[in-house]
């Protein structure tokens, strides 16, 4: 919105700077274009901000799919490991009771991975949700902004053509003034 208002300035200066005035809709026509520009480039912005929301939402999600599998496949390596261990040490009940301790901890530990990451990627999704909250904020905002630099230019162009109007009935009246004047005139002298 700055750079809108820099480039309207601008003109109005450029205008200023050749020594005579163009007619107002030809410089209320500037200011629209230069305001259409600055809408375009806010919308361009505004689909790259979206693009890069797509692209980061894609990443988390590739994320969270891939630790969901590390996970499940670290439970199931915990369950093989289990039973690999209870079958191979029937005969030592000591060593058969620390290995099933052991095991049950891998397996324990492995489901509490497995749930630490169903919770990320709970969190992942939400953070996910915000950002495409904030994006739609972002993209209402730039609709509110657009629209009211649309409002703005109409009312500035509506003052111009005000402006211009009453210029023209002040030169009809000093005309009518003129007339009468040199009519007056005119009747005195004829006397």
């Amino acid at each position: 919105m700055l750079e809108v208002s820099r480039l309207q300035s601008e003109a109005a200066d450029a205008m200023g700077a050749r020594g005579f005035n163009l007619p107002s809709g030809i410089f209320f026509d500037e200011r629209a274009r230069i305001a259409q520009a600055g809408a375009d480039r806010i919308a361009a912005a505004s689909r790259d901000r979206a693009i890069q929301d797509g692209q980061t939402r894609l990443d988390m999600l590739k994320f969270a799919l891939e630790k969901g599998v590390q996970m499940r496949l670290g439970i199931l390596d915990g369950l093989v490991s289990y039973l690999n261990t209870w079958l191979k040490l029937p005969a030592l009940a000591i060593e058969k009771a620390r290995t099933l301790a052991d095991a049950k901890t891998k397996l324990w530990e492995s489901s509490a991975a497995y749930y630490r990451a169903l919770i990320a990627v709970s969190e992942l999704i939400l953070r996910v949700e915000e950002i495409n909250v904030n994006r739609m904020l972002g993209m209402q905002q730039n609709d509110v902004r657009n629209f009211e630099a649309k409002i703005k230019a109409r009312v500035e162009a509506a003052v111009g053509a005000a402006e211009a109007m009453g210029n023209i009935g002040a030169a009809a009246m000093g005309s009518i003034n003129a007339l009468g004047s040199l009519n007056n005139d005119t009747i005195e002298s004829a006397e």
